[in-house]
């Protein structure tokens, strides 16, 4: 599989979709279009690497579940 198959098959989501995989909240979205919020949280699908490079870029806090 060449690198362009690659890129085609990679899974693409919201980033609503890939909050819940993480386990972090978004106290600040700075890595997201804060112009359009709505469209880019909830609507545009991103890869997972995306979603990561934003996430970096944003104030985020660590989920804990409680024991």
């Amino acid at each position: 599989m060449n690198k362009t198959n690659k890129m085609t098959k990679e899974i693409k989501k919201t980033s609503a979709e890939w909050i819940k995989e993480v386990g972090y909240e978004v106290l600040d979205p700075d890595g997201w279009d804060r112009g359009n919020l709505d469209y880019s949280w909830n609507k545009e699908k991103i890869t997972m690497a995306e979603f990561q490079r934003r996430l970096v870029m944003s104030t985020v806090r660590r989920k804990f579940k409680p024991s």
